[in-house]
């Protein structure tokens, strides 16, 4: 009973730090005002939500299942998408910045001025990180129940 009492806490403690120390807008909180001296800033907060618990449980898991080829494969396709993105990374952030998107989906409407194609990727966009989402609330739910005994 205590641990839930304590995760209560916490998490209303969030809520309210969050509510009090509000500032700026949307565009300095996603976008950093597009002023980021260190683009390493970038990829440490990038690695830090791609290896999380969909990368440990999934892939791991997969991996002893399926095994060693699987795990050769995703080390060759997490290189390979790193190299696309580095190669990419600089003219998503040029356009993006030049058509002032702050979104992907704002991104190709400004581009092709197509309102349409907007909904149609942000449709497409909420059915896969609503997948990818499952097994990291998974993972977390796990860690809760063996950590404090929360059962899901």
């Amino acid at each position: 009973m205590i641990n839930q009492l304590l995760l209560l806490a916490y998490v209303l403690a969030i809520i309210l730090l969050s509510l009090k120390l509000r500032q700026g807008t949307f565009s300095g909180f996603v976008l950093s005002n597009r002023n980021i001296a260190y683009p390493a800033v970038i990829g440490i907060a990038y690695t830090a939500a791609y290896f999380s618990a969909a990368s440990f449980l999934g892939g791991g898991g997969y991996g002893l299942a399926a095994g060693m080829p699987w795990v050769i494969f995703c080390s060759l396709f997490h290189v390979g998408f790193a190299c696309i993105a580095w190669i990419m990374a600089g003219r998503i952030w040029t356009m993006a910045k030049q058509y002032d998107a702050k979104t992907v989906p704002q991104l190709l409407e400004r581009r092709y001025n197509s309102p349409l194609g907007k909904v149609i990727l942000a449709i497409i966009m909420l059915i896969l990180y609503t997948v990818y989402l499952v097994p990291i609330f998974k993972g977390c739910a796990t860690l809760f129940q063996g950590m404090i005994g929360v059962s899901y």
